[in-house]
Protein backbone atom coordinates (compact mmCIF):
# COMPACT_ATOMS: atom_id res chain seq x y z
CA UNK A 1 0.00 0.00 0.00
CA UNK A 2 1.28 4.04 -0.75
CA UNK A 3 0.78 6.58 0.35
CA UNK A 4 0.92 10.17 -1.97
CA UNK A 5 3.03 11.59 1.33
CA UNK A 6 5.10 8.78 1.42
CA UNK A 7 8.38 8.16 -0.71
CA UNK A 8 8.90 4.85 -1.00
CA UNK A 9 12.56 5.57 -2.18
CA UNK A 10 13.23 7.97 0.98
CA UNK A 11 12.72 6.50 4.29
CA UNK A 12 13.98 7.63 7.80
CA UNK A 13 13.42 5.03 10.92
CA UNK A 14 13.91 6.07 14.65
CA UNK A 15 14.00 4.00 17.34
CA UNK A 16 14.30 4.43 21.56
CA UNK A 17 16.05 2.08 23.59
CA UNK A 18 15.72 -1.60 22.42
CA UNK A 19 13.63 0.01 18.90
CA UNK A 20 16.76 2.24 17.96
CA UNK A 21 18.36 -1.60 18.34
CA UNK A 22 15.67 -2.92 15.96
CA UNK A 23 15.75 0.04 13.70
CA UNK A 24 19.39 -0.51 13.39
CA UNK A 25 19.17 -4.85 12.70
CA UNK A 26 16.78 -3.45 9.88
CA UNK A 27 18.37 -0.72 8.09
CA UNK A 28 21.60 -3.13 7.73
CA UNK A 29 19.44 -5.67 5.85
CA UNK A 30 19.97 -3.11 3.06
CA UNK A 31 16.53 -4.15 2.15
CA UNK A 32 14.40 -1.27 2.16
CA UNK A 33 15.71 2.19 1.17
CA UNK A 34 16.15 3.83 4.69
CA UNK A 35 18.13 6.88 4.39
CA UNK A 36 18.09 8.25 7.70
CA UNK A 37 18.66 6.26 10.79
CA UNK A 38 17.70 7.72 14.37
CA UNK A 39 18.78 6.20 17.28
CA UNK A 40 17.84 7.40 20.47
CA UNK A 41 19.35 5.93 23.55
CA UNK A 42 19.77 2.77 22.08
CA UNK A 43 20.40 -0.29 23.94
CA UNK A 44 23.28 -2.25 22.37
CA UNK A 45 24.37 -3.59 25.55
CA UNK A 46 21.39 -6.54 25.00
CA UNK A 47 23.65 -9.48 24.30
CA UNK A 48 26.56 -8.76 26.87
CA UNK A 49 23.30 -8.07 29.53
CA UNK A 50 21.95 -11.44 28.36
CA UNK A 51 25.30 -13.46 28.61
CA UNK A 52 25.67 -11.44 32.29
CA UNK A 53 22.19 -12.96 33.34
CA UNK A 54 20.65 -9.59 33.24
CA UNK A 55 18.08 -7.57 31.63
CA UNK A 56 16.75 -4.15 32.68
CA UNK A 57 14.77 -5.48 35.44
CA UNK A 58 14.96 -9.39 34.79
CA UNK A 59 17.72 -11.63 35.74
CA UNK A 60 18.65 -15.05 35.15
CA UNK A 61 21.12 -17.85 35.12
CA UNK A 62 22.17 -17.79 31.63
CA UNK A 63 23.31 -21.26 31.11
CA UNK A 64 20.26 -22.35 32.66
CA UNK A 65 17.34 -20.46 30.78
CA UNK A 66 13.62 -20.44 32.23
CA UNK A 67 10.80 -20.59 29.87
CA UNK A 68 9.58 -17.53 30.88
CA UNK A 69 11.76 -14.88 32.12
CA UNK A 70 9.91 -11.66 34.09
CA UNK A 71 11.06 -8.44 33.49
CA UNK A 72 8.84 -5.83 35.60
CA UNK A 73 5.62 -5.62 33.64
CA UNK A 74 6.75 -8.09 30.68
CA UNK A 75 7.31 -11.56 30.79
CA UNK A 76 10.09 -12.53 28.22
CA UNK A 77 10.19 -16.40 26.38
CA UNK A 78 13.86 -17.56 26.65
CA UNK A 79 14.20 -17.30 23.01
CA UNK A 80 14.71 -13.80 23.33
CA UNK A 81 17.57 -14.40 25.14
CA UNK A 82 18.75 -17.30 22.85
CA UNK A 83 18.17 -15.01 20.56
CA UNK A 84 20.38 -12.16 21.28
CA UNK A 85 22.93 -13.39 23.91
CA UNK A 86 25.38 -14.60 21.40
CA UNK A 87 24.90 -11.81 18.40
CA UNK A 88 27.37 -9.62 17.54
CA UNK A 89 25.41 -6.27 17.24
CA UNK A 90 28.07 -4.01 16.02
CA UNK A 91 28.95 -6.75 13.28
CA UNK A 92 25.46 -6.70 12.44
CA UNK A 93 24.84 -2.82 11.94
CA UNK A 94 27.96 -2.30 10.14
CA UNK A 95 26.34 -3.24 6.63
CA UNK A 96 23.72 0.24 6.90
CA UNK A 97 25.59 3.04 4.75
CA UNK A 98 23.78 5.85 5.09
CA UNK A 99 23.12 8.88 7.65
CA UNK A 100 22.70 8.36 11.07
CA UNK A 101 22.23 9.96 14.21
CA UNK A 102 22.63 8.81 17.63
CA UNK A 103 21.50 10.43 20.65
CA UNK A 104 22.72 9.36 24.21
CA UNK A 105 22.26 11.44 27.58
CA UNK A 106 25.05 10.95 30.43
CA UNK A 107 22.83 9.57 32.94
CA UNK A 108 21.71 6.76 31.16
CA UNK A 109 21.81 4.14 34.27
CA UNK A 110 20.35 0.95 31.76
CA UNK A 111 22.78 1.73 29.04
CA UNK A 112 26.44 2.57 29.45
CA UNK A 113 27.07 5.35 26.97
CA UNK A 114 30.24 3.64 25.73
CA UNK A 115 27.77 1.20 23.51
CA UNK A 116 26.87 4.40 21.32
CA UNK A 117 29.95 5.49 20.92
CA UNK A 118 31.05 2.04 20.02
CA UNK A 119 28.18 2.23 17.52
CA UNK A 120 29.08 5.59 16.01
CA UNK A 121 32.39 3.88 15.79
CA UNK A 122 31.60 1.27 13.90
CA UNK A 123 29.31 3.65 11.44
CA UNK A 124 31.65 6.40 11.16
CA UNK A 125 34.67 3.39 10.23
CA UNK A 126 32.86 2.67 7.25
CA UNK A 127 33.97 5.91 5.81
CA UNK A 128 31.50 6.60 3.32
CA UNK A 129 30.20 9.95 2.07
CA UNK A 130 27.26 10.21 4.72
CA UNK A 131 26.61 12.33 8.09
CA UNK A 132 27.05 10.02 11.21
CA UNK A 133 26.53 11.92 13.98
CA UNK A 134 26.55 11.20 18.50
CA UNK A 135 25.14 13.93 20.25
CA UNK A 136 25.48 13.25 24.27
CA UNK A 137 23.23 15.46 25.77
CA UNK A 138 23.96 16.41 29.30
CA UNK A 139 21.89 15.06 32.11
CA UNK A 140 19.83 13.24 29.89
CA UNK A 141 18.81 9.84 31.69
CA UNK A 142 17.12 6.30 29.46
CA UNK A 143 13.53 7.44 28.51
CA UNK A 144 14.16 11.45 28.41
CA UNK A 145 12.47 13.57 30.72
CA UNK A 146 10.04 16.21 29.19
CA UNK A 147 13.15 18.87 29.33
CA UNK A 148 15.34 16.68 27.70
CA UNK A 149 13.18 15.69 24.83
CA UNK A 150 12.73 19.07 24.08
CA UNK A 151 16.55 18.90 23.08
CA UNK A 152 16.58 15.63 21.50
CA UNK A 153 14.14 17.03 19.31
CA UNK A 154 15.93 19.96 17.92
CA UNK A 155 18.75 17.70 17.44
CA UNK A 156 16.12 15.69 15.57
CA UNK A 157 14.67 18.12 13.48
CA UNK A 158 18.53 19.71 12.43
CA UNK A 159 19.41 16.40 11.27
CA UNK A 160 16.18 15.36 9.38
CA UNK A 161 16.41 18.67 7.22
CA UNK A 162 20.19 18.12 6.06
Amino acid sequence: MSKEYADSKDITIMGCSQGGVVCSLVAAKEKYNINKLILFYPVFCIPDDAKAGKMIFAKFDPYHLPEMIRCGPMKLGKCYVEDVINMDLFEEIKHYKKDVLIVHGTKDKIVDIDYSKRAYDVYKNNDLNRNVRFEIIKDGKHGFSKKIDKIAIEILKEFVKL
